[in-house]
């Protein structure tokens, strides 16, 4: 099991907390669950997302500090409230990063900003992060909620974007076809970083919100992604 909660800030400005829940049953990976490592497990082997929080639509934050839980998957809620209890003791006013390994292995580690908001940063996502274990079932990705799908085509000298014709009854905005000049695509990719969330926004006429409840999207075509990855 692996918990996330990230305070997060968006390029727009837009602040709050998102948090996600993974499974590792039933596969089998080299993780030793004595005592996870949170880096490997991160990197290479975070497991099934099972379970998420939302509050800033993934796509070019920036992480103001973080809390991570790794256990094994039966790990009751008051093995992990424990460790918990006992992180918190470390993270005083000024504490920056703060960890525990055991068989509840857990780091927080405030990356921007001030550290004397540390004890209050961390008793945020740790409500955060007891909020997903308690409802977790109530949070999961309902099957239904298929990604929208927009069709990507490129040739040498523009990108054209547009949504799947089948996908626009799902779309309460009036779904439109952008293209974009390559030199344009590249240009902005340097300014702003990823293109493709703000695509989204631009065909479907939607929020990034918006868009994850619908399930996300799928861009097929001359590219092949799905954003949230």
């Amino acid at each position: 099991m692996y918990l996330v909660a990230q305070r997060v800030l968006s390029p727009r400005g837009n602040s709050g907390t998102n948090a996600v829940m993974y499974r590792h049953t039933p596969v089998t990976t080299p993780i030793d669950w004595n005592s996870p490592d949170l880096a490997v497990i991160a990197s290479q082997y975070p497991g099934e997302r099972v379970a998420q929080h939302v509050e800033v639509a993934p796509g070019g934050n920036a992480v103001v500090c973080y809390l991570d839980v790794a256990a094994r998957d039966e790990a009751p809620r008051s093995q992990i409230n424990a460790v918990l209890d006992e992180l918190s003791t470390r993270v005083g006013i000024g504490s920056r990063f703060a960890e525990l390994h055991g068989p509840v292995t857990a780091e927080f580690k405030i990356t921007m900003g001030a550290a004397d908001e540390a004890p209050t940063r961390f008793s945020e996502l740790r409500d955060a992060i007891l909020y997903l274990f308690d409802h977790q079932h109530d949070l999961s990705q309902p099957v239904h909620a298929q990604p929208l799908t927009i069709n990507v085509e490129v040739d040498d000298q523009r990108w054209r974007f547009s949504l799947e014709s089948r996908d626009r009854s799902r779309v309460t905005a009036l779904a439109t076809t952008v293209t974009i000049p390559l030199d344009v695509a590249d240009d902005f990719r340097t300014l702003h970083g990823d293109l493709y969330p703000h695509v989204a926004e631009w065909v479907t006429g939607l929020s990034l919100e918006q868009i994850l409840e619908l399930g996300g999207v799928r861009f097929v075509g001359a590219v092949n992604r799905q954003w949230p990855e």
